[in-house]
């Protein structure tokens, strides 16, 4: 069976919606499904058009969104004691907020190459931007996470060097994910047929899965 997974590397919800999911398959046995999974990470871009990094803190940045204080304290506080309860200690005085395209770019192409080290370089991506306080647009900073991720180094900057590599896959992404539709990233689509959007408990994705491979199997 096939998982879509719709996400942006900015998005908090995004990160613990895909530990949540992992967490999920791990429950699942290869004795207990029969089956094997293919989770299939695609791009949504909060804000295509966004700049790179330019000294702005995550703060700052949603005050210029438009959010008054009080509000921008409210989301950095669900969102830390979101990250909390996963594990995950929200740096977020230390985000850079910025341009996930070139993120998503390279991601693309570590697909080609392992969808294993495709969601370990995701994972570290995140950690990076929520955790680390790294600018995650920063070529050095990407190869750094893909070479981390098992990746040749060269490759990776060959990559990231030509600015429209892969970026045709990022908007056929895109263009799909309007076909589906959904509010909220992440969104997780089973097999085409059944839909999950936002964070859900462990369990839920679990039961999902198992619902989705029973009538598959049924079918």
């Amino acid at each position: 069976m096939i998982i879509e997974v719709w996400s942006d590397f900015v998005c908090p919800y995004c990160f613990v919606g895909k530990k949540r999911l992992d967490a999920a398959l791990a429950l699942i046995s290869e004795t207990e499904t029969k089956a094997d999974i293919d989770v299939h990470f695609r791009t949504f871009r909060l804000d295509a058009h966004r700049d790179n990094y330019g000294g702005i803190n995550l703060r700052d940045s949603l005050a210029a969104n438009g959010y008054q204080s009080a509000k921008v304290d409210k989301i950095l506080t669900v969102t830390a004691a979101l990250g909390r309860d996963d594990g995950l200690e929200f740096n977020l005085d230390a985000v850079k907020p910025t341009n996930s395209t070139d993120a998503h770019r390279l991601g693309q192409y570590i697909r080609t190459i392992s969808a294993v080290a495709e969601s370990d370089y995701m994972n570290r991506v995140f950690q990076a931007y929520f955790i680390e306080g790294k600018v995650i647009s920063d070529y050095d900073v990407l190869v750094e996470l893909a070479v981390a991720a098992g990746i040749d180094e060269s490759q990776a900057r060959t990559i990231l060097n030509d600015r429209t590599a892969y970026l045709d896959i990022i908007r056929e992404d895109e263009k799909d994910a309007y076909e589906v539709y959904f509010d909220v990233v992440p969104h997780f689509l089973f097999d085409r047929k059944t839909a999950l959007s936002a964070v859900h408990p462990v369990e839920v994705y679990r039961n999902t899965i198992m619902r989705a491979l029973q009538n598959e199997e049924v079918g």
